[in-house]
């Protein structure tokens, strides 16, 4: 997320980016080695699909963040330009390395399949969400929330905080509500489409977007009481920490009859107050988290997401 050269670079927030994708990536491949595999190492290092919702709440408040100037007229030209320049190339050496698996079916494969992927569409087709590069789901994920987000700046500059908070709030809440009840109606049939559709991921981009705005038009300017504001860090962590703790024990499984996913932004809230609190953190914390190697790590990161598998 290249910066304007007249705003402040949020170092920190960039190298939890690093450590998001490390939960993905030992996901795929790490929970059955020792130490990963072991209770309460396990749910903490590999909840990669519960860190993706992270990345989605990430990316709204970092837009948010960078374009979000009621004053100023919105470029969508140079917007998607930017976001097709930083995404796509290597998505695209990503997946032909992928094709290099199938090279022997490539000529037989559904061209649906194919374009789809390139197009960075899968992710609204189901059976073809996972197909190729398994990882690139949420990329097209992404390339929805990139299409929409312009508009979505257009309605915002219209609009008075208060209303923007409350919209995304609500649409978070029902898109929450929605989920819940078809994952328990639907079950495991439906898999592809509850887990992968992006319309039941765009509720943590909007509460990103949110966060962005407040921190761009008012966090950003206010005097912050750091140890409040360090501790509430810490509170959102061990909160996020214990939620995914609870979800993975095994005497969890028969204590609940409703089946609460934590994949698709029911922990964008906490997300968001992570993220938050970081961004106006100026505490050893920080200092830290924006050390050179970690940063480049950070900046790092997409590649190592999108060519892991």
């Amino acid at each position: 997320y290249s910066l304007k050269l007249n705003m402040k670079k949020l170092d920190a927030l960039t190298t939890t980016r690093f450590f998001a994708a490390l939960t993905v990536i030992f996901f795929h491949g790490g929970k059955e080695f020792f130490p990963l595999n072991l209770y309460p190492i396990t749910p903490l290092f590999t909840s990669g699909p519960v860190f993706v919702s992270y990345f989605f709440v990430l990316s709204g408040f970092i837009l948010a963040y960078v374009y979000y100037r009621p004053k100023e007229k919105f470029s969508f030209n140079y917007f998607w330009g930017a976001r097709f320049a930083r995404i796509y190339p290597v998505y695209l050496f990503s997946f032909g390395l992928i094709i290099t698996d199938h090279i022997d079916s490539i000529i037989i494969t559904n061209p649906i399949k194919l374009w789809s992927n390139l197009a960075l569409v899968q992710a609204w087709i189901p059976q073809y969400a996972l197909s190729f590069n398994i990882a690139a789901w949420s990329l097209s994920v992404e390339a929805f929330f990139y299409l929409v987000f312009p508009f979505v700046m257009l309605w915002a500059y219209r609009q008075n905080f208060r209303r923007i908070v409350t919209t995304s709030s609500l649409i978070w809440l029902s898109s929450q509500i929605i989920h819940i009840y078809l994952v328990n109606k639907l079950g495991t049939e439906s898999h592809n489409f509850l887990y992968y559709n992006p319309l039941f991921h765009l509720n943590a981009f909007l509460v990103g977007i949110g966060g962005g705005i407040w921190f761009q038009s008012k966090g950003k300017s206010q005097a912050i009481q750091q140890k409040r504001n360090s501790r509430a860090f810490l509170l959102s962590l061990l909160l996020i920490g214990g939620i995914l703790l609870w979800n993975y024990h095994p005497a969890k499984a028969g204590s609940v009859s409703i089946h609460i996913p934590l994949a698709n932004g029911i922990l964008a809230p906490l997300f968001l107050l992570t993220i938050t609190n970081l961004a106006l953190d100026k505490t050893k914390i920080s200092k830290i988290l924006s050390h050179p190697f970690l940063v480049l790590l950070g900046e790092a990161s997409y590649a190592l997401y999108i060519v892991h598998i």
